[in-house]
């Protein structure tokens, strides 16, 4: 069996803070400037010690056409494989917000009912 990567569109934050989040980790994963990269990220995370950095859980929240949680998807062992550009625009005349695409990779996920 194979299944197909995950992938999410999302809004970027005014600070790019979500954005770098997900760059550092892949900067983290391939150390494409240095092998101190790996190392400093590796220890960028105070509330996970002695965890693997490389991969994480993730839960998917998914919502019905009343905006009421429905369904969980949860992810093991996920980890960034590629991260969209983002794109800026000066000639937009309305507000437009960044978005940008993340694909992961993972190793299970398992989908049941939402329990408040």
């Amino acid at each position: 069996m194979v299944f197909d990567d995950f992938q999410l569109r999302f809004n970027i934050d005014e600070n790019l803070e979500n954005y770098m989040v997900i760059q550092n980790w892949m900067r983290g994963l391939g150390y494409p400037e240095s092998i101190y990269e790996y190392s400093e990220w590796k220890e960028s995370d105070p509330n996970n010690p002695g965890q693997d950095p490389n991969v994480s859980d993730g839960t998917l929240i998914v919502y019905n056409s009343n905006f009421q949680p429905s369904s969980l998807v949860k992810f093991q062992g996920m980890f960034p494989v590629s991260l969209s550009e983002i794109e800026f625009d000066a000639t937009a005349v309305d507000v437009q917000y960044a978005t940008a695409s993340v694909t992961f990779k993972y190793v299970l996920y398992k989908i049941s009912n939402y329990e408040s």
